[in-house]
């Protein structure tokens, strides 16, 4: 892992622990913070996300590609926390700068869990569509009764 990737993972990674360790010692409320816990999942959820993305590379090293989607990946979750009060009253007016970091963030977070479910999970499930969404079977050739 290249020394800015490995210095991006630890700040991200040390952000993600004082984010939870603030929340649970409840230091937004001992400094008058007005934080709805919605607003603190987002920001872990995209600390995370990026962590997940530098940590698991598609290939041998991490690209330029994994840095771009980390930082995206943790912008549009942070982007939605920062909004977030704003947001929850004008629910019914949605527009495009509310719905567009919207998807961004909801597709990064679920490519991040493929991602790492995929480098940790047993060589013999398979990827394929179940309902409408990706899942993973065991195929007959390893278990024919299934």
């Amino acid at each position: 892992m290249p020394i800015a990737t490995r210095i991006l993972t630890n700040i991200l990674i040390g952000a993600l622990i004082i984010v939870a360790v603030g929340w649970v010692m409840n230091l937004p409320e001992r400094f008058d913070i007005a934080v709805i816990t919605q607003q603190v999942v987002a920001i872990a959820l995209g600390l995370s996300i990026g962590v997940a993305f530098l940590t698991r590379p598609y290939g041998a090293r991490t690209t330029p590609f994994e840095l771009i989607l980390a930082l995206a990946g943790a912008g549009s979750w942070i982007w939605y926390a920062w909004n977030f009060n704003e947001w929850m009253l004008l629910l019914a007016y949605r527009t495009p700068d509310m719905w567009i970091p919207g998807v961004i963030a909801i597709a990064l977070m679920v490519e991040a869990l493929r991602k790492v479910f995929l480098k940790n999970k047993d060589k013999q499930l398979v990827e394929g569509m179940q309902y409408g969404m990706i899942g993973y079977s065991i195929p007959h050739s390893v278990y024919p009764d299934g």
